[in-house]
């Protein structure tokens, strides 16, 4: 919270420097305090968020690891002009050339270490004296010490690194010991705080309500018990980290007093910044790629190579020479392969064409040409073949396109080269192509030289390990009815002589093996179309300062809370019991200069009327009116038995997507896609639900194709479908029928374009093609077959062919598997296998889920409810009695349940009458309506959070998990901060924040579920409850905070600028709640970013890979902190911190949804048409409330009614 003002009685404890004295200690102070000055902080700051957004937008064109290399693992970055203008942004933007220089990463990092450790000289001295002051220095000792022995504890070199199940099982006993615990003194606590103090009273009823919230989860069947050794392995590590930093803490504050946790932190942020280093210099990645039976004692690195020569000894062993690949390009070595080009660092090409020797080799090696990627063509388009021997008479190569080493994908660039080789005699022995595609199929080329066979090998850099690894067996894991993975998994033995290590071991995704002082991690599957055989890629990583991260964390994470839990005390002591006089920092300051001018007394503000008991009648009358609609719409429905039971069909169960759902879902988000609505319109404009539209697709296709669920808004695909415009853009299947073949035709042509030339109506066109696939793919799924009478066998045969080529399409399969199958069926494909079955057998084999969804079907064709209600009923009872797998009947009825009732876009519209009301409230009635508002803030939360738990409890999933579920989530997280600060100010602004972020947040989810099922299944590396309940939910609650403080600094420019109705009072208040917020925002936007960083770790070995949604989540971070050191440094003030925090939207809204608009990296996801162009129009609006904020304080509306204001908008 705000800490400019202090009490006088605080005057000790400020660390104000001294005049320096002269002598040796002055001097060097004199030399120390520009290098400790906060404004150089802010100024690092900025250049490290610039040099990040640089290193992301690089990503676009180049590699992953060149941006590492040039932009962060470098003294001096060459920053070109063309990387801010990414394709994806700018599609007909031509070429810049040019650039500039600009300090790279380890410079920066390097001055910032420089300007911590001189701040730590100069400003943050030691605060206690005698006694006390030792024993803090001793209690610091220890906990250094504890933290050395913390991060070498990860150090396995011995062997391979044990886990304990029984000390899982007692940490988490102790987790939930102290999950009662706290709820027995939290509400003990309730009683000892006097009700004359309402904000600590109500900060102690949150707490206990997220107590009884986290026992409530404890009691939950299941949650008792200890989860999988993958999170304990996390949580137990971090706990490590944790028992340090108390120790680290308790020492700060014998020794530093107040400023223990600045310290502490700073501490852990050193330490991070240590380990990337470490990691950048000394940490080594690789991999094994290994088929079933197959034993390998090397690694691979895949981004890079080496030219092999290997002379073969004996049956047994061979001599091996080898150049790598710096070498081969004159690339530097050593501590010069960090530095720029133009100071000795970067690739040369001076080893082209020039002639390598080695004493082992009676050759001479010339390298014509080198491909970083190549092509493998046919020689014969070469005017000219560069190879004169080997493998290159009968192929050849050409450059191709670098992959991205972030890219989704996994791409490998396979390098190729043209190498001639000479004899002593400068007598050539021939140009030979060396590849690593060749190298990797085993077709190696050999010379033969004084008697000798020597062959030639470009293949990846190999480093041999002293144990070898055998893989036993790989599994990998699909989610029902798809091809995306669920898990992969290796059996390996480890065979070590020198450790006595002769062991099997099973690695899976998120749970890798310590050994040998490296990680292997399981990375990947692979499985050869040719052989069939299975291949397990391992990635193998050498890095002895892994703990340094998990370490850091909590060490940071700590120090936050100890120096906000600091702050927030003296907060509370000031609104609660406010002391006679308060001097601000620079008022006590010695130095006149900083002693700002006296500023004017401001009379009270008039207090606003007293209502009494008529008060809360708005209030009571909001929650009956809202509360009873949304209780009537949540009320279980019946529908008669005359009539279809359509509730209940929508309920049973079918695959789609790699999930079991409802009919209901599948309809609902099948129309959404089509036709951007969960609803139609039938042919007498009245509105119907999805599943009827549904039903007439499966069992009357000709009746289901007339409905006008189409939505083609382009101006020139209408044209070229022939269709004529009418209100709403919406056409049946029917009339755009015959043109479906010019449709394909023209999708044909604009596939072949670059999807950056693509003009909008062909991204429009191929957009509709692919509705129109959707509706193909559920027409063909719940189609039956036709089989006339006059050749059946082969309308049998034809039938066959058309199900086993949708099965490709992964349709939706709605058909069980029997007692003797293990798979689900689709509809049509069940019904064509039913006839096969009797046709062999002569007589009828149909399933009986089958036998009962023909009932169902047949009934609803031929409009019998009676036949069709029954036949639904009977079909779930049969459903209760199989025991199927991943089928939940409860489920399936709860999430057509949640489908019906919308929580969500009735929690949207509670908070838009709650915004309405707030903002009454600033014209009139200010305590009524602005009850009312709070009421319905309330009563909205209370639904969105039963909206939360329903997609919990439908997903199995921690509350993030996509695009989507971040929107609502952050929406939830935004209006309970919004009721927060309402609860401590009671001034509107929580009010008018909460329901603005809550409805915004909700419209934009509304938008992101037009994509489809809102539920989707996660990548095998993803599929980890522990780190989407850490990493996720912290990281999400960052981008909530930050949101938040960016809309009380819109308001404070907004109402300042405006409008008259900043006053003195409201003024400090919106810079204390900004204030507070921004603190809220960095310590979980920092904290979910570093435990992004160890999931990273604990899943591929790489903590910090400067992915581009990586280095998003780091702007954001290091734009707080920023506008936190420009108003501790007095770089801003109250109107400076506004800008900042607007500014922070920005930030926030680029690592949300920018990012993933360049199409590249770990984390892309997410992209839809129409994002860029929203997300260019908030960003522009929010550049306008920052001019705004500049414009000079005399032309403040609220600065010219109020005079007194002007001293505050200084800066």
């Amino acid at each position: 919270m705000a800490t400019e003002f202090l009490p006088r009685t605080a005057l000790n404890e400020l660390n104000v420097p001294a005049i320096s004295k002269p002598g040796l200690l002055g001097l060097v102070r004199s030399i120390l305090m520009p290098l400790a000055s906060l404004k150089l902080t802010v100024v690092l700051f900025a250049m490290a968020i610039f040099i990040v957004l640089a290193g992301t937008l690089a990503q676009v064109e180049d590699d992953i690891w060149v941006v590492i290399r040039d932009y962060f693992r470098t003294p001096i970055a060459w920053i070109r002009f063309q990387i801010f203008f990414p394709p994806s942004f700018f599609p007909d933007m031509p070429k810049i050339p040019g650039g500039f220089y600009f300090p790279g990463g380890w410079l920066i990092g390097t001055i910032m270490a420089i300007n911590l450790l001189a701040a730590h000289t100069v400003r943050f001295t030691f605060q206690a004296k005698g006694l006390r002051l030792f024993s803090g220095i001793g209690v610091l000792l220890v906990g250094a010490a504890m933290t050395w022995v913390v991060i070498i504890s990860g150090d396995n070199a011995s062997g391979i690194l044990p886990e304990n199940q029984q000390l899982y099982d007692q940490l988490w006993l102790c987790l939930k010991v102290s999950v009662y615990a706290s709820f027995v003194l939290l509400f003990a606590s309730l009683f000892w705080v006097p009700l004359s103090k309402p904000v600590t009273w109500g900060l102690l009823a949150t707490g206990l309500a997220i107590s009884i919230a986290g026992i409530i989860w404890l009691l939950i069947p299941g949650n008792s018990e200890t989860p999988s050794p993958s999170s304990m392995r996390i949580l137990w590590q971090l706990t490590k980290g944790g028992l340090a930093g108390g120790c680290l803490l308790a020492g700060c504050l014998l020794a530093f007093g107040q400023r223990a946790g600045i310290v502490l932190l700073h501490g852990g942020i050193a330490l991070l910044m240590l380990s990337e280093v470490l990691v950048g210099t000394r940490a080594v990645e690789a991999q094994m790629s290994l088929s079933e039976g197959q034993t390998q004692n090397f690694v691979q690195d895949v981004r890079t190579v080496e030219l092999a020569i290997s002379n073969p000894l004996n049956d047994k062993s061979e001599s091996v020479t080898v150049i790598p690949s710096n070498v081969l390009l004159g690339e530097p070595w050593g501590w010069k392969r960090y530095l720029p080009s133009f100071l000795g660092g970067g690739s040369t090409g001076g080893a082209l064409d020039e002639t390598l020797t080695d004493p082992a080799l009676p050759f001479g090696i010339r390298i014509h040409k080198f491909y970083n990627n190549a092509q493998i063509v046919d020689p014969k388009s070469f005017a000219t073949n560069p190879a004169t021997a080997g493998h290159g008479l009968k192929i050849g190569a050409i450059a191709a396109e670098t992959s991205k080493g972030t890219d989704a994908g996994g791409k490998v660039d396979m390098p190729a080269a043209y190498v001639e080789l000479f004899k002593k005699d400068a007598t050539s022995l021939g140009t030979y192509l060396v590849s690593a595609l060749l190298a990797e199929s085993g077709e190696i080329d050999s010379v033969d030289v004084d008697g000798k066979k020597y062959q030639l090998a470009l293949r990846f850099e190999r480093h041999y390990k002293p144990y070898s690894v055998t893989l036993k067996d790989v599994r990998r894991e699909l989610y029902i009815g798809t091809s995306t993975p669920k898990d992969f998994s290796s059996d390996l033995h480890i065979y070590d002589p020198a450790r006595h290590v002769d062991r099997d071991v099973k690695v899976w995704m998120n749970n890798p093996l310590r050994f040998a002082g490296d990680t292997l991690y399981q990375t990947g599957y692979h499985q050869s179309p040719q052989s069939g055989a299975e291949f397990s890629t391992i990635s193998v990583v050498a890095n002895q300062g892994w703990m340094i991260p998990y370490v850091s964390c909590m060490i940071v994470a700590i120090g936050m809370l100890a120096q906000f839990m600091i702050t927030l005390l003296r907060f509370l002591n000031r609104i609660q019991k406010p002391e006679p006089a308060a001097m601000s920092i620079a008022e006590i300051s010695d130095d006149p200069r900083r002693r700002p001018a006296k500023r004017p007394v401001v009379e009270d503000e008039p207090k606003p009327r007293t209502w009494g008991v008529w008060g809360w009648i708005p209030a009571g009358v909001a929650v009956l009116v809202f509360g009873g609609y949304i209780a009537g719409q949540s009320m279980p429905r019946s529908t008669p038995f005359t009539e279809f039971d359509l509730a209940s069909f929508g309920e049973l169960p079918v695959v789609s997507q790699g999930r079991t759902k409802p009919f209901d879902t599948l309809a609902r988000t099948s129309l959404q896609v089509l036709s951007g609505k969960s609803t139609y319109a039938d042919a007498n404009d009245k509105s119907q639900p999805a599943i009827r539209w549904l039903l007439d697709i499966m069992a009357q296709p000709r009746v289901g194709g007339d409905h006008r669920v189409l939505r083609i808004e382009n101006f020139e695909l209408l044209a070229l479908l022939g269709l004529e415009r009418r209100p709403g853009f919406r056409y049946s299947p029917m009339e755009v029928a015959d043109k479906l073949p010019e449709l394909a035709r023209q999708a044909d042509l604009a596939r072949e374009k670059p999807a950056t030339e693509l003009t909008a109506f062909e991204k429009k066109l191929l957009q509709f093609e692919r509705q129109i696939g959707q509706l193909d793919l559920l027409t063909a799924a719940f189609g039956l077959p036709r089989i006339g009478q006059e050749n059946p066998a082969n309308d049998l045969r034809e039938a066959i062919r058309r199900q086993q080529a949708l099965e490709v399409r992964h349709p939706p399969l709605a058909v069980p598997p029997a007692a003797d199958e293990d798979k689900w069926q689709t509809f049509a494909s069940a019904w064509t296998m039913g006839i096969i079955r009797s046709v062999l057998s002569r007589e009828e084999q149909d399933s009986q889920a089958l036998s009962y969804l023909v009932t169902i079907y047949s009934s609803w064709a031929a409009n019998k409810p009676q036949e069709f209600n029954k036949a639904v009923a009977d079909y779930r009872e049969w459903l209760a009695t199989q025991n199927l797998k991943d089928v939940s009947l409860t489920k399936l009825r709860f999430e057509a349940y949640f489908n019906r009732v919308d929580w969500f876009t009735q929690a949207a519209v509670v908070y838009l009458a709650g915004f309405v009301l707030a903002m009454l409230s600033w014209l009139f009635w200010q305590k009524p309506l602005g009850r009312a508002a709070l009421a319905l803030l309330i009563l909205g939360v209370i639904v969105h959070t039963l909206a939360l738990a329903g997609r919990m409890y439908i997903s199995g999933r921690p509350p993030v998990t996509n695009l989507y579920s971040s929107a609502v989530f952050i929406g939830w997280a935004s209006v309970l901060l919004g009721i927060l600060l309402e609860a401590i100010y009671r001034n509107g602004i929580g009010n008018v924040i909460g329901a603005t972020a809550g409805y915004a947040t909700l419209l934009i989810a509304w938008g992101l579920a037009a994509d489809g099922d809102t539920f989707d299944v996660l990548q095998a590396v993803l599929d980890t409850q522990f780190w989407l309940a850490t990493h996720v939910t912290c990281i999400t609650l960052g981008y909530a905070t930050t949101y938040i403080a960016g809309l009380l600094g819109l308001i404070y420019l907004v109402r300042g600028v405006l409008t008259p109705s900043l006053t003195p009072n409201m003024h400090r208040e919106l810079y204390r709640m900004t204030y507070g917020v921004l603190c809220f925002s960095i310590f979980f936007s920092f904290v979910g970013t570093v435990l992004g960083g160890l999931w990273a770790d604990d899943s591929w070995g790489r903590f910090w890979g400067w992915d581009p949604k990586e280095n998003g989540a780091l702007m954001i971070v290091l734009w707080n902190a920023l506008a936190l050191h420009a108003r501790w440094g007095g770089l801003v003030k109250e109107r400076g911190l506004a800008v900042l925090a607007v500014m922070g939207n920005i930030v926030v809204s680029w690592s949300w949804f920018g990012v993933n608009e360049l199409g590249v990296g770990l984390h892309s996801y997410g992209f839809k048409e129409g994002t860029l162009f929203w997300l260019g129009l908030f960003v522009l609006s929010q550049l306008v409330v920052v001019m705004l904020g500049l414009v000079p304080k005399g032309f403040w509306w609220s600065a010219r009614r109020h005079p007194e204001l002007l001293s505050y908008y200084d800066r």
